[in-house]
């Protein structure tokens, strides 16, 4: 929901959060989720509003999961082509680890397109503290003609 800004005032805040239990391989219920469908309906309503959006500041407790990356970056084009300048932040609390967790590559891509990032650091993917199975081996049978 949006908060009613005060009059005069410069800055719109937009309040969202999970609307209910995850649902996996969906971000139908995520906050990121419910942002950019209200962001694209603004533009839908009102082409000409994205000019004034001079920033965005997205605040979460979690991490963007893999789902919810792709719909960030759309913000980030839709508000870029009304303002090549929008400042985008976004800072998170912990990192997500549930459904499609969020990966080292998922903040990068965010930071390719133009999001300021902070929140603790992501382990790599090729780190990870599980034990790696070695590979199969293959045995072959001797032929003792």
């Amino acid at each position: 929901f949006v908060v009613e800004p005060e009059a005069g005032s410069d800055t719109l805040e937009f309040v969202s959060w999970s609307t209910g239990r995850a649902i996996r391989d969906s971000n139908i219920s995520h906050a990121e989720r419910q942002f950019e469908e209200w962001f694209t309906s603004q533009l839908r309503n009102n082409p000409g509003w994205v000019r004034r959006v001079q920033s965005i500041s997205v605040d979460i407790t979690h991490s963007p999961c893999q789902l919810c990356t792709p719909d960030l970056n759309g913000v980030a084009r839709l508000a870029r082509s009304g303002n090549p300048e929008v400042e985008l932040n976004l800072v998170y609390d912990e990192i997500h680890t549930g459904n499609n967790p969020t990966r080292q590559s998922d903040i990068d891509l965010l930071e390719r397109n133009g999001w300021n990032v902070s929140g603790p650091a992501i382990e790599p993917e090729n780190s990870s503290s599980e034990v790696t199975p070695s590979p199969p081996r293959i045995r072959r049978r001797r032929n003792n003609n």
